[in-house]
């Protein structure tokens, strides 16, 4: 059995769902990501708070210096999400001494404000812009009338 890579070390990272997700109204995920694993089995994720249903848990990768990651899938968050809720993704492998945990919500989290937090930092900041003139309305609402 070869060494493995050197380059793997296990860290956990939590993205936020998908902005068209929650602004279309579609089933919105948060997704839990351990990476820098040597061995692929054995990663086991807890969710705080449930969204009711279950989460589902991808199949391993293999990165290009040969490590394996994991996900795991939390379905359903769009409400409590919108609410604030802070969401908890805690990861457990045997290569781990303790669990790995990530927290995130909606106002923060593990990366910098993106996504509806965005559009709301620039409602809060910018509270009213000049209405549209005449001039830009056909660039803004092309015309189809002779199409």
């Amino acid at each position: 059995v070869p060494p493995p890579p050197p380059c793997c070390h296990p860290r956990l990272s939590l993205h936020r769902p998908a902005l068209e997700d929650l602004l279309l109204g579609s089933e919105a995920n948060l997704t839990c990501t351990l990476t820098g694993l040597r061995d692929a089995s054995g990663a086991t994720f807890t969710w705080t708070p449930p969204s009711g249903k279950s989460a589902v848990q991808g199949p391993p990768e293999r990165d290009l210096c040969g490590c394996y990651s994991v996900s795991s899938v939390l379905p359903g968050c769009a409400q409590p999400w919108n609410h604030g809720e802070t969401f908890t993704c805690t990861a457990a492998h045997p290569e781990l001494k303790n669990p790995l945990t990530a927290n995130i919500t909606k106002s923060g989290g593990s990366r910098p404000c993106s996504g509806l937090c965005s559009v709301s930092w620039f409602a809060k900041h910018i509270p009213s812009l000049p209405p549209p003139s005449q001039s830009w309305a056909p660039v803004l609402m092309p015309s189809t009338e002779g199409n």
